[in-house]
């Protein structure tokens, strides 16, 4: 499968590749990078294949400490709009706090809860 470039929608600072999404010793690694000033990460999604409308996400992830390096687990609209946007866990991989946010109305409401977790140890992340 060749590779597939793009920028990031959250910064200017970053793209990203499949090229830094594999899987190893039965991990799915998703690797941030930085070459020449230039960071390149990577993600995935389901939002081709599958649709839900109800149920329960569970996520299970660890990330090293690298500050300036961020994580976010996050549901979006199948249609692409927004709002809503539910993050389940969203922080910065150099810090022990992450946030779980409910992003909701056009003036971008949000709820949120702040969890302290280290990052660096596996931790289930859900929502239901």
């Amino acid at each position: 499968m060749g590779a597939l470039y793009g920028e990031s929608s959250a910064s200017r600072l970053s793209t990203w590749s499949r090229d830094n999404v594999y899987t190893q010793f039965g991990d799915l690694l998703i690797n941030t990078i930085n070459t020449n000033g230039v960071w390149t990460s990577g993600g995935l999604s389901s939002g081709r294949g599958d649709v839900r409308t109800q149920g329960q996400w569970l996520i299970g992830a660890k990330s090293d400490r690298a500050p300036g390096i961020g994580d976010v687990f996050l549901l979006d609209p199948s249609n692409g709009g927004w709002p809503p946007e539910v993050d389940i866990a969203e922080g910065s991989a150099g810090q022990p706090r992450m946030m779980s946010v409910l992003h909701y109305d056009a003036n971008n409401k949000q709820v949120i809860t702040y969890l302290t977790v280290d990052i660096s140890q596996w931790h289930t992340h859900g929502e239901s």
